[in-house]
Protein backbone atom coordinates (compact mmCIF):
# COMPACT_ATOMS: atom_id res chain seq x y z
CA UNK A 1 0.00 0.00 0.00
CA UNK A 2 1.04 3.59 -0.44
CA UNK A 3 2.32 5.19 2.71
CA UNK A 4 0.43 8.45 3.08
CA UNK A 5 1.51 9.06 6.63
CA UNK A 6 -0.45 8.28 9.77
CA UNK A 7 -4.19 7.76 9.69
CA UNK A 8 -4.61 10.44 12.33
CA UNK A 9 -2.78 13.72 12.20
CA UNK A 10 -3.01 16.38 14.86
CA UNK A 11 -4.89 19.49 13.80
CA UNK A 12 -3.59 21.77 16.51
CA UNK A 13 -0.37 21.35 18.43
CA UNK A 14 0.58 17.82 19.38
CA UNK A 15 -2.87 16.60 20.42
CA UNK A 16 -5.19 14.75 18.06
CA UNK A 17 -8.64 16.33 17.86
CA UNK A 18 -11.97 14.48 17.88
CA UNK A 19 -12.40 15.43 14.22
CA UNK A 20 -9.12 13.69 13.35
CA UNK A 21 -10.37 10.54 15.13
CA UNK A 22 -13.80 10.45 13.45
CA UNK A 23 -14.67 7.09 11.95
CA UNK A 24 -15.59 8.58 8.59
CA UNK A 25 -12.27 10.38 8.27
CA UNK A 26 -10.30 7.33 9.43
CA UNK A 27 -12.07 5.14 6.83
CA UNK A 28 -11.41 7.73 4.14
CA UNK A 29 -7.70 7.89 5.02
CA UNK A 30 -7.50 4.11 5.21
CA UNK A 31 -9.03 3.76 1.73
CA UNK A 32 -6.74 6.50 0.40
CA UNK A 33 -3.81 4.22 1.18
CA UNK A 34 -4.95 1.97 -1.71
CA UNK A 35 -4.86 -1.49 -0.16
CA UNK A 36 -3.64 -3.97 -2.73
CA UNK A 37 -2.96 -6.92 -0.47
CA UNK A 38 -5.65 -9.59 -0.69
CA UNK A 39 -5.29 -10.46 3.00
CA UNK A 40 -5.24 -7.74 5.61
CA UNK A 41 -4.08 -8.46 9.12
CA UNK A 42 -5.50 -6.02 11.66
CA UNK A 43 -2.52 -6.24 14.05
CA UNK A 44 -0.13 -5.30 11.21
CA UNK A 45 -2.41 -2.43 10.19
CA UNK A 46 -2.29 -1.15 13.76
CA UNK A 47 1.51 -1.18 13.71
CA UNK A 48 1.61 0.67 10.38
CA UNK A 49 -0.40 3.58 11.69
CA UNK A 50 -0.89 5.54 14.86
CA UNK A 51 -4.50 4.43 15.27
CA UNK A 52 -5.71 2.48 18.29
CA UNK A 53 -6.45 -1.19 17.67
CA UNK A 54 -10.19 -0.77 18.40
CA UNK A 55 -10.41 1.99 15.77
CA UNK A 56 -8.88 -0.39 13.21
CA UNK A 57 -11.67 -2.85 14.06
CA UNK A 58 -14.23 -0.03 13.72
CA UNK A 59 -12.84 0.72 10.25
CA UNK A 60 -12.90 -2.98 9.33
CA UNK A 61 -16.53 -3.27 10.52
CA UNK A 62 -17.54 -0.38 8.25
CA UNK A 63 -15.67 -1.87 5.28
CA UNK A 64 -17.14 -5.30 6.02
CA UNK A 65 -20.68 -3.86 6.07
CA UNK A 66 -19.99 -2.36 2.62
CA UNK A 67 -18.67 -5.73 1.33
CA UNK A 68 -15.23 -4.23 0.73
CA UNK A 69 -13.59 -6.78 3.05
CA UNK A 70 -14.65 -10.06 4.60
CA UNK A 71 -13.37 -11.58 7.81
CA UNK A 72 -11.33 -14.76 7.46
CA UNK A 73 -10.34 -15.28 11.09
CA UNK A 74 -9.43 -13.23 14.13
CA UNK A 75 -7.36 -10.27 12.89
CA UNK A 76 -7.51 -11.48 9.25
CA UNK A 77 -9.60 -10.02 6.46
CA UNK A 78 -9.80 -10.51 2.70
CA UNK A 79 -9.74 -7.30 0.66
CA UNK A 80 -12.41 -7.14 -2.06
CA UNK A 81 -11.96 -3.48 -2.90
CA UNK A 82 -14.63 -1.24 -4.32
CA UNK A 83 -15.87 -3.81 -6.87
CA UNK A 84 -19.00 -4.70 -4.87
CA UNK A 85 -19.62 -1.18 -3.56
CA UNK A 86 -22.18 -0.02 -6.16
CA UNK A 87 -24.20 -3.20 -5.71
CA UNK A 88 -24.07 -2.92 -1.91
CA UNK A 89 -25.10 0.74 -1.93
CA UNK A 90 -28.01 -0.06 -4.31
CA UNK A 91 -29.15 -2.80 -1.93
CA UNK A 92 -28.93 -0.42 1.04
CA UNK A 93 -30.93 2.19 -0.88
CA UNK A 94 -33.65 -0.38 -1.68
CA UNK A 95 -33.73 -1.46 1.94
CA UNK A 96 -34.04 2.16 3.04
CA UNK A 97 -37.00 2.70 0.72
CA UNK A 98 -38.69 -0.50 1.88
CA UNK A 99 -38.31 0.61 5.49
CA UNK A 100 -39.39 4.16 4.62
CA UNK A 101 -36.26 5.73 6.05
CA UNK A 102 -36.67 8.69 3.69
CA UNK A 103 -40.03 9.48 5.33
CA UNK A 104 -38.52 9.14 8.80
CA UNK A 105 -35.67 11.47 7.85
CA UNK A 106 -38.15 14.02 6.49
CA UNK A 107 -40.13 13.87 9.75
CA UNK A 108 -36.93 14.40 11.75
CA UNK A 109 -35.99 17.39 9.56
CA UNK A 110 -39.46 18.91 10.01
CA UNK A 111 -39.30 18.47 13.80
CA UNK A 112 -35.86 20.07 13.83
CA UNK A 113 -37.13 23.06 11.82
CA UNK A 114 -40.10 23.45 14.19
CA UNK A 115 -37.81 23.24 17.23
CA UNK A 116 -35.48 25.87 15.75
CA UNK A 117 -38.42 28.18 15.04
CA UNK A 118 -39.76 27.65 18.57
CA UNK A 119 -36.32 28.30 20.11
CA UNK A 120 -35.89 31.43 17.97
CA UNK A 121 -39.34 32.67 18.96
CA UNK A 122 -38.59 32.08 22.65
CA UNK A 123 -35.26 33.87 22.27
CA UNK A 124 -36.93 36.90 20.65
CA UNK A 125 -39.61 37.04 23.36
CA UNK A 126 -36.96 36.79 26.09
CA UNK A 127 -34.92 39.55 24.45
CA UNK A 128 -37.99 41.80 24.14
CA UNK A 129 -38.94 41.16 27.77
CA UNK A 130 -35.40 42.00 28.92
CA UNK A 131 -35.48 45.22 26.89
CA UNK A 132 -38.73 46.22 28.55
CA UNK A 133 -37.31 45.83 32.06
Amino acid sequence: HKNMGPLTTPTKGLETSRKDKSLGLLCYKFLARSCVSSILIASILTNLSDVERRRIYDIMNVLESLNMVSRLAKNRYTWHGRGKLAQTLAMLKRSGKENRYDQLMQQIRQRKILMNKKNYSQHVHTHINLCLI
